[in-house]
């Protein structure tokens, strides 16, 4: 025999250690799924004024791409409902919002897909709380950070999970400069 006393048990031992482990990672890799995440990059201003016979109108152009991240390793996240993003003030007032992606389409595990939008010449009626705080960002400076997209959504892991749905629901608040100054950032 090749082994002497013993051995057959450290064999069976070391087994089923790996068989353990295997399902460790198994259980890991499908069995826990973690929620896309969204994020906003190389947002600018391009236009940002008051106008309208009373300047209570904002003449506005905005880019930015939304980034939509599956940080799973092995399931892919599908769409369940059209994935929506909102251009809003900061007091909740909607200045426009657009559609990204259709129900069905698929972000495959650790990928990212990216939604250019890009609002060009745009006006908006503004009421009187928005209206106040946007004035008054405007003449103290450089930046406007009264600005944010919402996105909002459905999706669905496979290859696991059929059936079980989970909200896409991000609030990214936006810090732009206004156009003709420096660097511009997103949050």
């Amino acid at each position: 025999m090749a082994g002497g006393p013993g051995s057959c048990e450290m064999c069976t031992s070391c087994c089923t250690l790996v068989v353990l482990l295997a399902a460790a990672v198994l259980i890991l890799t499908y069995g826990v799924v973690d929620n896309v995440g969204v994020t906003v990059e190389d947002a600018s201003l391009t236009r940002l004024d008051l106008a309208g016979a009373n300047g209570t109108d904002l003449a506005y152009g905005i880019s930015l791409t939304v980034a939509v991240y599956n940080p799973n390793m092995a399931v892919r996240a599908e769409y369940t409902q059209p994935l929506a993003a909102e251009l809003r003030l900061a007091t909740g007032e909607l200045l426009r919002a657009v559609h990204l992606a259709d129900a069905g389409q698929r972000v495959e595990a650790t990928e990212t897909d990216r939604f250019r939008v890009t609002d060009q010449g745009v006006t908006a009626r503004l009421g009187g709380t928005a209206l106040t705080e946007l004035v008054k960002e405007m003449s103290a400076g450089e930046e406007v950070s009264s600005l944010e997209l919402k996105v909002t959504g459905e999706v669905k892991f496979r290859p696991v999970h059929a059936g079980r749905k989970r909200r896409v629901d991000a609030t990214c608040p936006l810090r732009l400069h206004r156009p003709g100054t420096n660097a511009t950032q997103a949050h």
